[in-house]
């Protein structure tokens, strides 16, 4: 992802009124296709607006301004980085349920972490699983073809429905995030129904431009068994 700006002057009819300088922030894909053009009002010459950048220096003739130097707008860089964050994870949800398993093992780092060691527990005495099937150690894989693996596993052959609500995203890095997020998830087997409530813990890498996960575990809250 690549960042832009360029500052622009206005100056309004009215000597009442100071004029305004208004950045114009590009943000741009690794590919060159653009993601994000906006204009941000950054307040009266010598004013920093709330909200935008302070100018860092700048020479002044009769007629013009020159900016010599200013800050591009962080959060700007961390909001694009957030939402893909967002969109990895309703990609994870989507592919999943879809049981696209190539589209699974896409979205991992070659040694990401993935944990669902403490799955096996809410299965037993449920749809023939008795406590001699479970081996926890089973759910803990490293890399995306090992997650397709276990996640298909667990539900290629039925109905699941997944849904993930109010994330908290932390970027500890331009490269590197962590998330925490509340889900549910309704997996059909058979002539039972699981219900199933918790979060995922996660880890994030850019890689090479593109956010994927380098670590997933799930933990439970509560689970509910009920007939078709």
């Amino acid at each position: 992802m690549f960042v832009s700006s360029t500052l622009s002057f206005l100056t309004h009819r009215s000597n009442r009124r100071p004029p305004f300088w208004l950045r114009d922030v590009s943000v741009e894909n690794t590919d060159g296709s653009q993601q994000l053009q906006l204009s941000v009002p950054i307040g009266p010459v010598g004013i920093p607006r709330r909200g935008g950048s302070v100018i860092v220096s700048e020479s002044t003739t009769a007629d013009t301004r020159e900016v010599k130097s200013h800050a591009v707008p962080a959060p700007i860089v961390k909001l694009c980085a957030i939402e893909e964050i967002r969109q990895l994870k309703s990609r994870y949800f989507q592919v999943v349920d879809e049981k696209d398993w190539a589209g699974v093992e896409e979205l991992f780092t070659p040694d990401a972490r993935i944990d669902f060691g403490g799955e096996g527990q809410y299965h037993i005495g449920h749809h023939g699983v008795t406590a001699a099937d479970i081996n926890p150690d089973d759910w803990i894989v490293s890399g995306g073809e090992a997650a397709a693996r276990v996640i298909t596993g667990a539900v290629s052959e039925v109905i699941s429905v997944h849904q993930g609500h109010d994330p908290q995203i932390e970027l500890i890095s331009p490269n590197r995030a962590v998330r925490r997020g509340s889900m549910y998830d309704r997996l059909e087997y058979g002539d039972e129904v699981m219900h199933g409530y918790g979060h995922y813990h996660e880890k994030y890498e850019r890689v090479d431009g593109t956010w994927k996960f380098s670590a997933l575990t799930l933990t439970r809250l509560r689970v509910v068994w009920s007939d078709k």
